[in-house]
C-alpha cells in the first residue's frame, strides 16, 4: 500500500535530478492546457472534484464565453492538447529511470503514435462527457477511474480503448479515496501559486504534482503486475501466457 508521504518524495527527488527539463515539460502542459480553461487553468490532475471547485468556483476569470469558443478549444484539445499530455506522461514515466529530455512531450507528433494518442484520449474524455451528462458525482468518481488513461497510453499506445479503461479502472479500484487525499494534500501549492501568479507553479508546483503523478502510477501498476502474478499462480496460469 503506497503512503503520500513517500511518493511526494520520490516525485521531488526525480524532477529535482532533472530539474530545468521538468520545469519545461511543466509549463508547456501548463501553457497549453490554460487555453481549454476549466481544469487547467493551475496545473495538476485533470478532472479532478479539487481542481473543478478550484478553478470554477474560487478563480475569478473565465474565457469559456460563447459556443464558438468552446469548440475551438475542444477542437485545439482533441488534436494538439491531448497528444502533448500523453507526452507529458511520457516524460515523467521515463524520468524516474534517466534524466528525459524535455522534447518528449512533443513526441506523439514525430513517432507514428500521433492518431493512437489522438483517438485514445478522445475517447476517453468521450466516455467521461456521458458520465457527467448523468450527474456530477458519477462523473467526478469516472474520472478518477479513469486517471492512468495517459499514463497507459504512453508505455502501451497498442492498447485497445476497452483495454485502456479497464486497466486503468482496475489500477484504482480501492484507490479512488486516496488519490482524493492526495490531491487535497496539494491544496497549499495552488494557494501559493495563485498568489504568485502561477510563478510558484512554473518552478516548482507543476512538476512536482506532475512527478508524483508519475510515481502513483509506477506504484499502482506494479501492484497490479503482482496481483496478476498471483493471481495467475493460483489458477495455474503458464508464465509465457501471462500479460
Amino acid at each position: 500500500m503506497w503512503k503520500r508521504a513517500e511518493l511526494k518524495r520520490r516525485g521531488r527527488e526525480n524532477f529535482r535530478k532533472n530539474y530545468w527539463p521538468a520545469a519545461a515539460v511543466s509549463l508547456v502542459l501548463a501553457v497549453m492546457m490554460t487555453n481549454i480553461g476549466g481544469p487547467y487553468l493551475i496545473r495538476g490532475e485533470k478532472y479532478n472534484l479539487v481542481s473543478i471547485l478550484w478553478t470554477d468556483l474560487l478563480i475569478p476569470w473565465k474565457f469559456q464565453t460563447g459556443i464558438g469558443i468552446v469548440l475551438i478549444r475542444d477542437i485545439l484539445y482533441i488534436f494538439i492538447f491531448a497528444v502533448i499530455e500523453v507526452g507529458g506522461a511520457a516524460f515523467y514515466i521515463r524520468n524516474r529511470e534517466e534524466q528525459a529530455k524535455a522534447g518528449l512531450v512533443f513526441s506523439g507528433f514525430f513517432d507514428g503514435r500521433y492518431k493512437k494518442y489522438m483517438k485514445g484520449m478522445f475517447m476517453m474524455h468521450l466516455e467521461l462527457f456521458f458520465w457527467y451528462l448523468m450527474l456530477l458525482v458519477p462523473g467526478i468518481i469516472k474520472s478518477y477511474a479513469f486517471r492512468m488513461v495517459p499514463y497507459l497510453l504512453a508505455e502501451d499506445p497498442d492498447l485497445t480503448f476497452a483495454e485502456m479503461l479497464h486497466i486503468s479502472e482496475e489500477m484504482m479500484r480501492g484507490q479512488k479515496w486516496k488519490a482524493f487525499l492526495l490531491d487535497v494534500s496539494f491544496l497549499g501549492w495552488r494557494v501559493l501559486t495563485t498568489l504568485t501568479l502561477g510563478i510558484a507553479g512554473i518552478f516548482f508546483t507543476g512538476p512536482y504534482i506532475d512527478a508524483v503523478n508519475a510515481e502513483l502510477y509506477a506504484v499502482l501498476r506494479e501492484e497490479r503486475r503482482v496481483q496478476y502474478d498471483a493471481d495467475s499462480a493460483v489458477i495455474g496460469v503458464h508464465p509465457a501466457h501471462r500479460e
